[in-house]
């Protein structure tokens, strides 16, 4: 069985797979534990500096009287939330690496939406004016993304 010793400190700039699999030691060192109990253990396993600590000190205390309401709390703001991040670099970076021809884009239905057609435009006129690939434009516009682009290529 894991000791509490085992429970590596968490910061909070983990992934969302360490971050899981760090709720995951924790619970399985803590079996046997008191709620009071696994909150005075927190309390050393989030580093003073960390944004982890910050969170943890801004919780409303209420969340931090329960442990099935404090791990909600948890998975929520540090599995979900990293999970979605990486999601989404993920998604920018296929989108960073897909060519914006205008035959590719609409040919996989997008024609009917007037906006990206806009945008394409505006980009392939701008890489033939400018003689920038399209990376470098895409990388200098990522503001002036329509949202539905991303959730297409994803």
């Amino acid at each position: 069985m894991l000791q509490p010793s085992d429970i590596p400190l968490f910061h909070g700039d983990e992934s969302a797979q360490e971050s899981k699999q760090w709720m995951e030691t924790l619970v399985a060192s803590t079996g046997s534990f008191s709620d009071a109990g696994i909150f005075r253990l927190l309390t050393t396993k989030f580093p003073l500096d960390s944004s982890a600590r910050e969170w943890y000190d801004n919780l409303d205390e209420i969340l931090k009287e329960k442990w099935t309401t404090f791990e909600l709390q948890f998975r929520s703001r540090w599995i979900a939330e990293a999970q979605r991040r990486a999601d989404e670099n993920a998604r920018w970076d296929a989108f960073k690496g897909h060519s914006l021809d205008t035959d590719v884009i609409f040919g996989k239905g997008v024609i009917h939406q007037s906006a990206i057609k806009d945008w394409v435009q505006e980009h392939l006129t701008r890489g033939k004016a400018t003689k920038r690939d399209d990376s470098v434009l895409i990388e200098t516009t990522q503001h002036l993304l329509p949202p539905f682009i991303i959730a297409y290529l994803s």
